[in-house]
Formats: C-alpha cells, structure tokens, sequence
C-alpha cells in the first residue's frame, strides 16, 4: 500500500479545513484499526505533534503491524550548543520509551537545515550508531522547497526524505530532486498531499487568506467534473502516479475521512498521470502552510 498514516492530528489541532480538533481514544482506535486492515502498515509522528507519541502507545502500535518514523524537532537557533545536543540525544532515546517501540523505521529531522548547523554531528552519529545496531532503519530528513539539497547530499548518506507534494506544488519533480532522489536510491515520502485539507474545500469555505488563489483551487474543482469523480480522487491521483514517490502520508481527524480516501485510492490509480494537466503554482505564500496568518 502507497499510503502511510500520518498523526498529527492525534497530538495537535490541526488543519485549515479541522473545526472538529483532535479526535477522542475511540476514533483513533478505529482510524488505526482501518489502517491495519487496509494494510497501511506506516505512521509518521514527530516528537513536535504534542502528545502523539503517547497517543500511539497507548494503542500498542509498535506492537501491531506498524512501522514507525518520528522526527526531531526544529533547532530555533544558529548551531547546536552542548546543552542543545545533550536534549537531542534524550529526545532519541525518550522516542523509543513514548512510542513503546524496540526499534523504529526511520528518525528525521524535522527541520532539513538543522543538519547543516555546526555541532549537529555528536547528534548524527549517535543516529548512525543506532541504526548500525538496527534499532533504527533509515535516517533523514524532512524538506522543504527551501532545502538546500545539493549540500545535504554531499554531506550525507540519506535514506528517507519526506517532502511536500500536491497538485498545486510540484516543486521537487520540477527542479529534478525528485529523480535525483530516485537515482541515490533514497526512499521518499510525500505529505501535504491535500495541503491541510484546503484543495479539498468548497470554494465558499475556503478562508481569506487564499482567495488570491481561488481560481487555481477551482481548476481541481473543474477537473474531477471532466473525470466525473471528486477532489479527493483527483488530489490522490497527481501523487500516486508519481513513480518517484513511495508513500503518501495521509492525516485523518476521523475513521470516516480514511475511509473515504481508501474508496478514493482505487480510483485514483486508474487516472494516468498524462491525463492530468499541471496546475502547479510558484507561490510558497500558497503552498508552504508555515507562512500562513
């Protein structure tokens, strides 16, 4: 399956199109359970999605069918002093405790220039270590169209990168990272899939802020008219065939809405990717949420 479970809603309100906040232990429990049947056997948590590590724990998910990725949090500073590499190494270890795991399948970083920050490399090899010692399977980082990819791999020996991609932000696949990324051999994971759920909403429900961007949202609108299938469909559709994406992560606030993009996954893998026009957009105002109000 092409589809992973992303959890930040378990730990955080999250989401422009979430007016509901987080879901409660019994929705979870049946989100996980959907999940597992459906063989999606990946969650992607992060030590910064609140308490989403003990969420998971607290439903055994290392001990069920899953394989685990968190990421580190973001170093709001220049370089990592002793007391900052000190906290990350605790952070590693407490990863292991909060998620009731023996071992993990990958650790990123949440913040791609942290690897290039001086003192980060006592963090790296106590990472290398663990994956030498195979508790930990691959290691990484999170991006974002602002990487600065080239240094990272001539730096590093990557194996995972999770990276933003969607209908309206194809910038990896059109700066030719992504098929770097598939010659080195380093494995990829796509989020933002539906850009918090904003290419999903009726044009009357979108917010202020992106109306500046209506009529690019209304061209995906007029798209699953041509296909006679929904925004749900078309938005899986632009990710799924691409070749050098291997997993989606997707977020749900509720068992219904993984449902719903399960009934859509087999019908986006019938679309073929020269059927769909580029909509892309060159505007990270639009399609980097951490510079939205």
């Amino acid at each position: 399956m092409k589809l992973a479970l992303g959890t930040v809603q378990f730990g955080l309100d999250y989401g422009v199109s979430n007016f509901d906040g987080r879901p409660g232990t019994a929705e979870v429990a049946q989100i996980l359970e959907i999940a597992e049947k459906n063989n999606i056997n990946l969650i992607d948590t992060a030590i910064g999605y609140g308490n989403s590590h003990n969420v998971l724990n607290d439903h055994h998910v290392a001990k069920r069918d899953f394989n685990l990725i968190t990421k580190l949090p973001p170093l709001n500073k220049a370089y990592f002093e002793k007391s900052d590499v000190d906290h990350y190494l605790q952070y590693i270890e407490s990863a292991f405790e909060e998620l009731g795991a023996d071992s993990l399948y990958g650790v990123l970083f949440h913040q791609s220039a942290d690897l290039l920050k001086p003192g980060v490399e006592a963090i790296w090899q106590r990472l290398t270590a663990l994956q030498s010692e195979k508790k930990i399977s691959k290691l990484g980082v999170s991006m974002y169209a602002n990487a600065d990819c080239k240094q990272l791999l001539s730096l590093y020996q990557l194996d995972l990168v999770q990276l933003p991609y969607n209908v309206l932000d194809r910038y990896f696949e059109q700066t030719g990272w992504l098929a770097q990324f598939r010659q080195r051999g380093i494995e990829v994971h796509a989020r933002s899939i539906f850009l918090q759920g904003l290419l999903l909403m009726e044009s009357d429900k979108v917010p202020p802020y992106f109306k500046p961007w209506i009529s690019n949202l209304e061209q995906i609108s007029k798209l699953a008219e041509t296909f006679n299938t929904s925004k749900l469909v078309i938005s899986l559709a632009y990710v799924l065939q691409q070749k050098a994406i291997d997993q989606c992560v997707v977020g749900v606030n509720k068992a219904r809405e993984l449902t719903d993009i399960l009934s859509a996954f087999e019908n986006a893998i019938h679309i073929a990717s020269s059927d769909l026009p580029d909509l892309s957009v060159d505007d990270l105002a639009l399609t980097n949420p951490a510079l939205w109000p």
